[in-house]
């Protein structure tokens, strides 16, 4: 059932929808038929032409495994186009695309085929690929969207590579770095970031890179040196006892004024989460613009429905079921090539690794919920701006996200040794 045939406008309250708290925040659409992350979960799942998850390499054949789910129709009463993008610009949002038609494949219903895909040459070069499949009444049945490059590829591409001789300070305290008009203040004792400042306006970002662990971890050194004429400093963890290097990460001011950060650590076995996190005051953000899986959040048990490409998101608190301003702002987006956050002072960070997922400040909950009743609500890690490696599901209302299945489960480490660290690299345009 909907929970609009439950809820109930109070004229006492300005046109509040009295949900009754949890008890009737149910369904896939606000009152008004706002779509929810669930409708386009729905969408891809019970999609009856299914097309499969897979990784485009430069040699793929252009050909996909499909699945005819239909109790009735051929496959080829369908239509099956392509289009492949090009991210220029994030920030001005500019694409180039190029878009073609696709032969229907003869495929039986329960049957399973193939849908061949005639591409340009130079097909390679693009980020994106999409497939769209519409019905025999030309209704959207879904948009499947593929990666073809990597975000290290788009990122460099996107990014300045001149600049300036960058320069380098010290204090008692702390490591200044400037290059093209930017200043990184690093505090010597743990190697974290402490202040940003851009054209002279600061940049509120800092107490980071924090790693996300339950591990007892301390800062071992800080070690400040010279690599091709760009300044770096390199921060070692270990576990208290000092016996195994648990965490490093490094920080490099490029000529460009990009400040890149590349960082590795040997995550726990059976956590709900794992990355790193930074502080950033949620006041006064109007917005962001995302290059990643959107335009809706996810949970690790909540991945389908979305699509790789610029999504422009307008800042809200919103609750979902409690309120309706979707698709919501703060939550955790998957695939997470890079952002540009709107605040007073813009900055833009991006991706050097693939499958990261980012954690855009933590949803807002209502008071009342009982968190031993309703499991609705997500673990987040501490900080604001997190890149994560592993993000945690999500229950319902009346069950633990554990109970249902192998994606709700706390993710699991083979292996203690070097070789299952994880590594990230990422490059903040200030």
């Amino acid at each position: 059932m909907d929970f609009t045939d439950q809820a109930v406008v109070r004229e006492d309250k300005n046109g509040f929808y009295d949900t009754d708290k949890d008890h009737g925040a149910d369904g896939i659409v606000g009152p008004y038929r706002e779509k929810e992350g669930s409708f386009f979960t729905i969408k891809e799942i019970w999609s009856p032409i299914h097309l499969p998850k897979r990784y485009l390499t430069p040699g793929w054949d252009g050909r996909f495994e499909i699945e005819n789910r239909y109790a009735f129709t051929n496959a080829n009463a369908c239509n099956y186009t392509y289009r492949l993008s090009k991210i220029n610009s994030l920030a001005q949002k500019a694409i180039q695309s190029v878009s073609g038609k696709i032969t229907s494949p003869d495929i039986r219903p329960g049957e399973r085929g193939y849908l061949q895909l005639e591409l340009p040459s130079g097909w390679q070069e693009y980020d994106f690929l999409y497939v769209t499949v519409k019905d025999r009444y030309n209704q959207e049945l879904f948009t499947w969207s593929y990666e073809i490059g990597t975000p290290d590829r788009l990122a460099n591409r996107l990014l300045p590579q001149e600049g300036s001789v960058p320069t380098v300070k010290e204090s008692i305290d702390n490591w200044y770095f400037s290059a093209a008009g930017t200043e990184v203040t690093f505090d010597k004792q743990n190697g974290l970031l402490r202040s940003v400042t851009s054209g002279g306006k600061a940049i509120p970002l800092n107490n980071g890179p924090v790693l996300i662990s339950n591990q007892d971890i301390i800062c071992k050194s800080v070690e400040y040196k010279q690599v091709e004429g760009n300044p770096q400093l390199i921060a070692t963890y270990t576990s208290r006892n000092g016996k195994n290097t648990v965490y490093t990460f490094t920080w490099t001011m490029l000529p460009s004024g990009i400040v890149e950060l590349d960082y590795n650590y040997r995550p726990q076995d059976m956590v709900k989460m794992a990355g790193i996190t930074f502080d950033f005051p949620e006041k006064e953000i109007a917005g962001a613009t995302l290059l990643a899986n959107g335009p809706y959040r996810v949970y690790n048990n909540r991945m389908k429905g979305g699509s790789l490409d610029i999504w422009d998101k307008k800042y809200n608190n919103t609750i979902t079921g409690e309120s309706w301003d979707y698709p919501e702002f703060k939550g955790y987006y998957s695939l997470f090539y890079g952002m540009k956050l709107d605040c007073p002072t813009p900055f833009e960070v991006y991706s050097g690794k693939e499958d990261i997922t980012l954690h855009l400040f933590t949803p807002a909950v209502q008071e009342q919920y009982d968190p031993k009743r309703n499991h609705t609500i997500a673990d987040y890690p501490e900080g604001n701006i997190s890149f994560m490696n592993a993000i945690p599901a999500v229950g319902t209302k009346f069950g633990k996200a554990e109970d249902f299945g192998p994606q709700s489960q706390p993710h699991r480490t083979r292996g203690n040794g070097p070789e299952n660290n994880v590594s990230g690299k990422l490059y903040f345009r200030f």
